[in-house]
Parts: C-alpha cells; sequence; structure tokens
C-alpha cells in the first residue's frame, strides 16, 4: 500500500516517498521506522483490544467515517454529526442517499443564524439559520421565516421557544429579562403596551415603601410625617404586600414574557402583509418594526422616572389634602 500523503499515528508527519515506513502486523498503522523503534510498541495500541483496523484518510472518506463531518438530515435539515446514525432533532434515519456531508470549515464560514442571509439558499445554510426547522412553516399568520426577520436578535433563543408554542400550546418559558426589568425588555422589543403598563404597576405597588422612605430620611414635613408614623404599621403592611405582589408579578411576566413577545411578532407580521397591497411580507419593513431598540431602553428609564415623580408629588397633595380636613 502507497502510504505517501498519510501520516505517522506517532509523530503526525507526512510521509513522503523517501520515508522507510513499517506497519502494525496487528491494526496496520503506519510508522516511521524509527519512531517506532523509539516507542518499540505501535502508536495505536488501543486499537488492538478493541480490533479496530487503523483506516487511510481516503478510506475514511470513501466509507463516510469522517468523524468531523457533519450530515444534513434528509427530512427537516438539521446538521447532525457523523457519527449518528438518527437525526438528534426528528429521529429520521440519516443512512439515506439523500444526506449531505458538510465539512466542519464550511460551518466556520457560515453566517451566524442572526444575521440572515437569504441569498444563502443552500441546504445547509438554511439548517443553520433556522435550526434545522422548516423556514416556511406556518406559525399562525406568519411563517417561521418571517418571523425569524422580525424578530432580529437572538433567533437562536427565540425560534425553539416559539416553535414548542406552536405545537404543544405551552405558553410558559423562562425570560430572565422579565424577571429584572421586565419594562426594559418590553420597550426594548417594542411593546409599548407592555412597557408602560409593567411600569405603572411597579411604581404602584413600591409606593407605600417610597412612603416610609421619605417620612424616615425627612422628606416629608412634621406633620405629614406624624400621620404617616401614626399608621406605620398599616403601612409597613401594605408596603409588604404590595412588595409580594410586586415579585408575584416579575414571576409571571418572567414565566409568559416570551409568549406575549410571540404573540406581539405574529400580529406584526400579519399587519405587515396586510399593509402590502398584494399580501406580500416585506422584510425591510419588518426590520425597521422589529428587532431591538436599545434606545427605548432609555427612553422608558425617563418615562419610568417622570411618572415616579409625578406620582410622588401626588401623594404629598393627598397627604396635605387629607392633613386640612383632619
Amino acid at each position: 500500500m502507497d502510504f505517501t500523503g498519510e501520516k505517522c499515528v506517532s509523530c503526525g508527519q507526512v510521509f513522503t516517498e523517501d520515508d522507510d515506513i513499517v506497519v502494525c502486523p496487528e491494526c496496520g498503522s503506519p510508522h516511521h521506522r524509527i519512531c517506532y523503534m523509539k516507542e518499540n510498541k505501535c502508536a495505536n495500541s488501543l486499537l488492538h483490544a478493541e480490533g479496530v483496523k487503523w483506516e487511510s484518510d481516503k478510506q475514511k472518506t470513501s466509507h463516510g467515517h469522517d468523524e468531523n463531518a457533519l450530515v444534513i438530515c434528509p427530512v427537516c435539515h438539521f446538521p447532525n454529526r457523523n457519527a449518528n446514525d438518527k437525526c438528534t432533532r426528528c429521529g429520521a434515519d440519516l443512512d439515506s442517499d439523500k444526506t449531505i456531508q458538510i465539512s466542519p470549515e464550511d460551518l466556520e464560514v457560515r453566517p451566524e443564524p442572526d444575521t440572515y442571509d437569504e441569498d444563502d439558499d443552500s441546504e445547509f445554510g438554511t439548517a443553520r439559520r433556522y435550526l434545522g426547522f422548516d423556514p416556511n412553516e406556518d406559525m399562525g399568520g406568519a411563517t417561521l421565516r418571517e418571523l425569524s426577520q422580525f424578530i432580529g436578535t437572538n433567533t437562536i433563543y427565540y425560534i425553539p421557544i416559539f416553535k414548542r408554542m406552536k405545537d404543544v400550546g405551552s405558553k410558559i418559558s423562562f425570560n430572565l429579562s422579565c424577571l429584572i426589568f421586565p419594562s426594559f425588555y418590553f420597550a426594548n422589543r417594542r411593546m409599548w403596551l407592555w412597557a408602560l403598563i409593567t411600569t405603572f404597576v411597579s411604581i404602584a405597588l413600591n409606593i407605600p415603601s417610597v412612603v416610609i422612605y421619605m417620612a424616615d430620611d425627612g422628606f416629608l414635613t412634621k406633620h405629614i410625617a406624624d400621620m404617616v408614623y401614626n399608621n406605620m404599621n398599616y403601612i409597613e403592611t401594605l408596603a409588604e404586600v404590595c412588595g409580594t405582589f410586586d415579585w408575584i408579578c416579575h414571576i409571571i411576566l418572567c414565566l409568559f414574557g416570551n409568549w406575549l413577545y410571540f404573540r406581539h411578532s405574529l400580529r406584526s407580521v400579519r399587519k405587515i402583509k396586510a399593509s402590502s397591497h398584494d399580501g406580500v411580507f416585506d422584510p425591510e419593513l419588518a426590520f425597521s418594526m422589529g428587532g431591538v431598540r436599545p434606545f427605548n431602553i432609555i427612553l422608558i428609564t425617563i418615562i419610568t422616572c417622570t411618572i415616579a415623580m409625578g406620582s410622588l408629588y401626588g401623594i404629598v397633595l393627598l397627604l396635605n389634602a387629607i392633613m386640612l380636613m383632619s
């Protein structure tokens, strides 16, 4: 056998025509003679106990045993490892002649899922961009491709969640942003109605705690502070109840925030399609309406501070009115 171009299993150097080569009698692994004599044993001795024979790179390619290769599922187009017998996504048989092998180098040069290179219509490009799901699947008046274009960023997170919500009707998933800063999340995703609702609710539920803080730190007049202290037990109980309810709201939004965004995305895509004369989806309009808008976080912060200051001013006026009436 001609070993020119193959690698020594001991030192890893490529054999040339002038190299002195010895072959292991048990597994057939080729070595430089000097390498074999240096170790005085086969470098692939672990193969002996398993009864595995050494194969050249050409043999591996022809037999389809390149462990680093990726195989595209003929059913769902998900990229699998070459060693898999079944697709990890849909369970389809990967022994079909329709499977396509992709080298690992292709994985490195393909665009990330969030870049939406619609010119890459290869099976691997489609599988990579939509995580093996059918981009033309109807998700409820909008295809998965259209939803992905509207989402714009972080589709690798949203696509599986939206797919599960559509397939099994699940509404619950975990959204850390909604747990900590729900108004920031909704504003960033351009869901202004929910951003304002969560802002108003959060401010309202924190009013009792703020009143206690203002009384302790001297922000209230003596008469108003005395009235607060006289009713401190009631106000503290109210603050604890409101604080608990505030966290319950955060937890609910954490569990249902992705579902709210799914519904928002579906409605937005349907509006985009309805706004066109021929009902064709406009990716550029989707990009302008969807995605994220970090500036909105600054904007909702300003809105929150304005509403909070107005609320505090209103509370002070209310307390003054109560004092006058008493």
